[in-house]
């Protein structure tokens, strides 16, 4: 029996910033992985024909098929849009990205240079030729508002707005509000992200919502680690800091997310403690500090059950031990290779509560 019920309506985003280098490419990636988590099926569109940034970076290793594009569609030679699939390799290490697919951006320079229009039909096209397959399709636009991005906006439903702390970023946030203002797109404006947070972000983001007069959807601390897989061309773990802040800013944009809204993220306080320092040395700094306290405690009640231990080798396994926790504080290798480890079944435990939690 065929059911007569309605089937729920594609959604479409633009994730823009009034500025390159925003991490606005990376958070659009983030807020598709957090789609794809919950198990809806979602197509990340690269709609920046500057610089074709979001192909680059997933095209690296996540979707190597990823060739003719969103370009190719515009200019007429393709008849529907190549979208790629994720490789098996990808979908090994992140099984969410299955369900992701990716429109990328093509040959772009032809764009630029036959100064092709882009029209809002076109992006409609786009939004309903994937609708049968994919329930949220996001649009990563190009860093600064240009007439493409701008008749991307024109075309989706809600416009995802990113920012960074600095001055020249607010300004240039500020400048782009001004813009989908006058082209009567204020209304579609969901919210703001404040990006590569790494002090307490509570006064800048009521100073934005008043400059931007939008809702401040949420934080996301600097990561260190997330920005070197970035540029990597690998893809980031949804246990990462980065994600779980982006999960958790995005989790009102869609009734599916709201579970996000209960994720442990940093308070306003924690985000003085960030730091540029590889987090992996770090974690292996307080576990080789830890050792230090505990083991020779236990070696030194070893005596007591164990009889013909003498003083004089029990002296010489605290010192040996001593010698080694030292060579261990001096070297950020060892330290590094501890935190890895440390960090490792930190992540598989975050995955597996995540899992139960779904």
């Amino acid at each position: 029996m065929t059911s007569n019920a309605p089937q729920p309506r594609t959604k479409s985003f633009a994730v823009v910033s009034g500025k390159g280098g925003s991490g606005k490419t990376l958070i659009a990636a983030a807020i598709a992985a957090a789609c794809a988590d919950v198990g809806l099926e979602t197509l990340l569109v690269d709609a920046d024909f500057g610089t074709g940034g979001l192909t680059y970076y997933l095209g690296f290793s996540a979707f190597t098929g990823a060739r003719a594009g969103l370009s190719e569609f515009f200019l007429g030679e393709e008849e529907t849009p190549s979208i790629a699939k994720p490789t098996s390799d990808a979908v090994r290490n992140h099984p969410w990205i299955e369900r992701v697919g990716l429109l990328p951006v093509g040959s772009h320079r032809l764009i630029d240079k036959k100064g092709t229009p882009i029209l809002s039909e076109q992006i409609r096209e786009v939004i309903s030729l994937a609708s049968p397959r994919f329930q949220v399709i996001i649009f990563d636009c190009r860093g600064g508002i240009d007439d493409h991005s701008l008749t991307v906006c024109k075309s989706v439903d809600d416009i995802v707005l990113v920012a960074e702390t600095d001055a020249a970023s607010i300004q240039a946030t500020q400048y782009l509000v001004n813009i989908l203002s006058d082209a009567g797109l204020k209304k579609n404006v969901a919210g703001f992200i404040l990006n590569k947070v790494m002090d307490d972000p509570s006064s800048l983001a009521n100073a934005a919502r008043s400059l931007f007069n939008a809702e401040h959807l949420g934080s996301v601390p600097f990561d260190i680690t997330t920005t070197r897989e970035f540029i990597k061309g690998n893809v980031i773990p949804i246990s990462s800091m980065f994600c779980r802040h982006v999960f958790k800013a995005t989790s009102n944009l869609l009734p599916e997310l709201h579970d996000f809204e209960k994720i442990k993220t940093l308070s306003s306080e924690e985000y003085g403690s960030i730091t540029l320092r590889d987090p992996s040395i770090r974690f292996g700094g307080f576990f080789v500090g830890a050792l230090s306290l505990y083991i020779p405690a236990v070696v030194f009640t070893l005596p007591a059950a164990i009889k013909n231990i003498s003083q004089q080798n029990l002296t010489y396994v605290v010192v040996f031990i001593y010698v080694m926790l030292v060579l261990g504080a001096l070297s950020d290798t060892i330290k590094k290779s501890i935190g890895n480890s440390m960090l490792f079944y930190r992540r598989s435990f975050q995955q597996l509560f995540m899992n139960r939690r779904r």
